[in-house]
């Protein structure tokens, strides 16, 4: 079966076309937890290792009172390869975004906590699923250019890392979208070094 991408709504790109997906957002249940980052546009990750995101609803803060909740958001990572590397982290908060014509549960505005306060970033989930015969599952996501980050893309496992297929799939995905700008940014996704 081939990998459904949708793409980005102008939430994350100012000029992008009217959505057009049919596909439902995944639920805060499905996107809770820890993922592993096992591949990335984003070159703050190109000398890291071990990049982890964990969300957590935040159940007394929902974006409307049938709509999904907002997302405690906790990155983890590595400086340097290696076991004795210790973790560094930033800690913040993606509240839902309102997206005209997008259902809510894609798009997020995401906010610093503590002295990361004033940094922020808008991010959107673009595809999602699990893999054929497997229990582990993947998301894309993609984040908007910041005054600290250029435009990015993260493909999340629940494992260690995706399998051949799904990552295929994902490429394949990407290139045939309009936006040429996307398909070239897609063609400069990396692996991220992820301890055995």
């Amino acid at each position: 079966m081939a990998i459904q991408l949708r793409a980005p709504s102008k939430h994350t790109i100012p000029n992008a076309k009217p959505p057009t997906t049919t596909l439902a957002p995944p639920t805060s249940e499905w996107l809770s937890g820890q993922w592993q980052v096992t591949h990335s546009t984003l070159p703050m990750w190109k000398n890291k290792s071990d990049v982890r995101i964990t969300y957590t609803p935040l159940l007394s803060t929902t974006s409307s009172s049938s709509g999904p909740p907002n997302l405690d958001d906790l990155v983890q990572y590595k400086k340097s390869p290696g076991p004795d590397a210790k973790d560094s982290s930033v800690h913040g908060v993606s509240r839902i975004a309102h997206v005209e014509g997008l259902t809510e549960g894609w798009a997020y505005n995401w906010r610093g906590k503590g002295l990361l306060a004033i940094a922020s970033s808008k991010w959107e989930v673009l595809g999602y699923g699990e893999e054929v015969g497997s229990w582990n599952k993947w998301a894309v996501t993609y984040f908007s250019k910041t005054p600290f980050t250029p435009a990015g893309i993260d493909v999340y496992s629940r494992g260690k890392g995706v399998d051949e297929p799904t990552s295929e799939g994902i490429k394949a995905a990407f290139a045939g979208m309009e936006d040429e700008g996307l398909r070239k940014l897609a063609g400069e996704i990396f692996e991220i070094e992820i301890p055995a």
